[in-house]
């Protein structure tokens, strides 16, 4: 954790409200299947308003029509195994200058650490877009609601995802 929030001091922490895993349906897979699964991590709309940099993603995430896909790096942590929980540290440069943390409470994904191993992609929202999630859209509207970013693989997960 110590990593995470020297990496980060200067920029926003913030703790994901929630997770989800986004698959498209077989009837609805377009050219981004690269992309596919996402991680979805949800934030609260309040906590991007409490720094430039959430504000600005707040306003691309509002604005945003097209996929954003960020030029950058994504990294994911395991902060503590107990539990476990987990943390994501984006940096990115454009289309959107961004460096935030995100620490996520991941208990309830015990069953996706062998995918969040391989190195997802990540994708950052807020609660009131996700609530458009719900229920299935289109694989369109789903990344219109969303900020992808790639993110590197993280072994130490595949360990704790087989003693889950």
């Amino acid at each position: 954790m110590a990593d995470m929030l020297a990496t980060t001091m200067a920029n926003q922490v913030m703790i994901a409200r929630e997770a989800m895993v986004l698959r498209p349906r077989r009837a609805d897979r377009d050219g981004s299947t690269d992309l596919w699964p996402v991680f979805g991590l949800i934030v609260d709309d309040q906590d991007l308003t409490r720094t430039r940099q959430g504000r600005d993603l707040l306003a691309h995430l509002n604005g945003q029509s097209a996929v954003t896909l960020l030029d950058g790096t994504c990294v994911l942590s395991v902060l503590s195994e107990d539990g476990p929980v987990l943390g994501v540290t984006v940096s990115a440069t454009t289309p959107l200058a961004l460096s935030i943390g995100v620490v996520l409470p991941a208990r309830s994904l015990r069953a996706e650490l062998g995918m969040l191993a391989d190195g997802p992609t990540i994708g950052i929202t807020t609660l009131s877009r996700a609530q458009r999630l719900r229920g299935g859209v289109d694989t369109k509207t789903a990344l219109s609601l969303i900020v992808l970013a790639r993110s590197e693989p993280l072994p130490c997960l595949t360990s704790l995802a087989e003693a889950s």
